[in-house]
C-alpha cells in the first residue's frame, strides 16, 4: 500500500507535523510505503528528505476566506481571494501530475480540513481521500471557501473519508455515525513501561501560544489570587511565543500592577519541554478551546498533574480518563475561582494527588500512544481499500 500524505504547513512544532512524523515511523512496520506533498521546503523539509522520504513541493495556501479585519484587509479581499483560488487550482493540476508519475498511489492523506489540493487531485485520479479534520475553524476566526456547508458536502461525496482526532471534533463536522468517518485520537508518545519519576519543584506550568484562546489572562489571574492566599516563593514558567503583542502587553501590564514580576518566569519556545512537566507541581491547560489538548497527553505521558478547563477535546481526554479509571485523572475548572482552588490544593495536598498522576499515565498509555494511533489508521487504511474494491 502506498499513502501520499498532504502538509498543510512545514511547521516543525506543530502537533499535526509532530502527528505525522509519528504515523509514517510505524507506518513502515506495517509494510506501507509512502511521500510526502509539501507546500514549501522550509521547515521539516529537510528532516523528509534526511529520513530518505520522498518529497514533493508545490505552493498552495488553505482553502480558507482571507482576512477581513482592517480597512486594506476588506479593499484587498477579492484580489486576495482570487489569487489563493488560482495558487491552488494549479496546485491540484502540478500534484496530479506528479502522483500519476508514481508506480502506485492508493490513498491520498490530507493532515488538516484546511487544505483541498490533495482532495481535488484524488477526485481526478478516482482514488480515495482522507481529511484529518484536527481544527473548529471559527476558534480561529477561519472560514471555509465558499462556506462551511459546502465543505460539509464535501465530506459526503464518494471516495471521501475522514479521521477525527476526538468525538467532539467528529460530532462539530456532523460525522458521527457515519462509515466515512473514524474517531482515531492522536499518538503522542511510544508507550512507557513507567512513569517517569523526578522530584517536584516549586513552580507551576503554562505552555503555548500566548494568545486570547489559550486562556493565559485567566491563569494570570488566578495565579494572582494563590500569591495573595498561599504567600509561597512558588513561581508560574510560560513557555510559548506571542503573535500578538497587544494581548501580550496586556498580560504583562496585569503582571506588574500586582507585583509579581519576580513570581512569572518567560522561557519563550524551548525543546526541552518534557523536562519542565515533569518537575512542575502542575501543568495548567487553561484554553478556551482545543481540538484535542496534545499538551494535556504530552504532560500525562511525564507524570505531571494536569489542571484544565473543562470544555472541548480536554474535557473528552479527562472524560475517557473517568470512565477508564473509574475516577479523575485531572483536576477540572471552568471558572477564574475554581483555577485558583485546584492550584490551592495540590500545592497544600501534594500527596493526596498523587495518584491523579498514576491514573493518568495509564490512561494516556492505553488511548494516546503512537502504536494505538498507526495500528487504527492502519486498519482505517485497510477497511477503505475494501470499500473501494466492492
Amino acid at each position: 500500500m502506498h499513502i501520499v500524505y498532504i502538509l498543510h504547513s512545514t511547521g516543525k512544532y506543530t502537533g499535526s507535523s509532530k502527528s505525522f512524523f509519528m504515523l509514517t515511523h510505524y507506518m513502515k512496520y506495517n509494510e506501507v510505503t509512502f511521500s510526502a506533498v509539501l507546500p514549501d521546503k522550509n521547515g521539516i523539509y529537510e528532516d523528509l528528505c534526511k529520513n530518505n522520504i520522498p518529497v514533493f513541493t508545490t505552493p498552495y495556501r488553505t482553502n480558507t476566506l482571507p482576512p477581513r479585519k482592517s480597512v486594506s484587509d476588506k479593499l484587498l479581499f477579492l484580489p486576495r481571494l482570487a489569487g489563493r483560488l488560482l495558487v491552488n487550482m494549479i496546485a491540484a493540476i502540478k500534484i496530479e501530475q506528479h502522483l500519476r508519475k508514481l508506480p502506485r498511489v492508493d490513498i491520498i492523506h490530507t493532515n488538516s480540513s484546511t487544505v483541498n489540493v490533495g482532495e481535488r487531485a484524488a477526485k481526478k485520479m478516482g482514488i480515495p481521500h482522507i481529511y484529518h479534520l484536527r481544527e473548529h475553524l471559527e476558534v480561529s476566526n477561519l472560514h471555509y471557501i465558499p462556506t462551511f456547508n459546502s465543505f460539509l458536502k464535501k465530506l459526503s461525496q464518494k471516495g471521501t473519508y475522514n479521521i477525527c482526532i476526538t468525538k467532539d471534533i467528529q460530532k462539530y463536522y456532523r460525522q458521527s455515525e457515519k462509515p466515512c468517518s473514524r474517531v482515531i485520537y492522536n499518538g503522542i508518545y511510544n508507550k512507557r513501561s513507567e512513569l517517569p519519576i523526578a522530584t517536584k519543584k516549586d513552580y507551576f506550568l503554562f505552555a503555548g501560544r500566548i494568545e486570547p484562546n489559550k486562556g493565559l489572562d485567566d491563569l494570570i489571574k488566578s495565579f494572582i489570587l494563590f500569591k495573595k492566599q498561599s504567600k509561597a516563593n512558588t513561581k508560574l514558567y510560560i513557555i510559548g511565543e506571542s503573535n500578538d503583542n497587544i494581548y501580550h502587553h496586556e498580560i504583562k501590564k496585569t503582571i506588574s500592577d500586582n507585583d509579581i514580576n519576580d513570581s512569572i518566569v518567560e522561557f519563550g519556545y524551548r525543546e526541552d519541554i518534557d523536562i519542565f512537566m515533569q518537575h512542575a507541581i502542575a501543568i495548567i491547560v487553561p484554553s478556551f478551546f482545543e481540538g484535542f489538548g496534545r499538551l494535556v497527553a504530552e504532560a500525562m505521558f511525564n507524570g505531571c498533574i494536569v489542571i484544565g478547563r473543562d470544555c472541548s477535546g480536554i474535557k473528552e481526554q479527562f472524560d475517557n480518563g473517568l470512565k477508564l479509571e473509574n475516577k479523575e485523572i485531572a483536576l477540572r475548572f471552568n471558572t477564574i475561582r475554581e483555577l485558583f482552588e485546584a492550584m490551592n490544593n495540590i500545592y497544600s495536598q501534594p500527596t493526596e494527588y498523587s495518584e491523579y498522576a498514576n491514573r493518568a499515565f495509564h490512561t494516556v498509555n492505553q488511548l494516546y500512544s503512537a502504536e494505538s494511533c498507526a495500528q487504527n489508521t492502519f486498519q482505517f487504511y485497510k477497511d477503505i481499500k475494501e470499500y473501494s474494491n466492492q
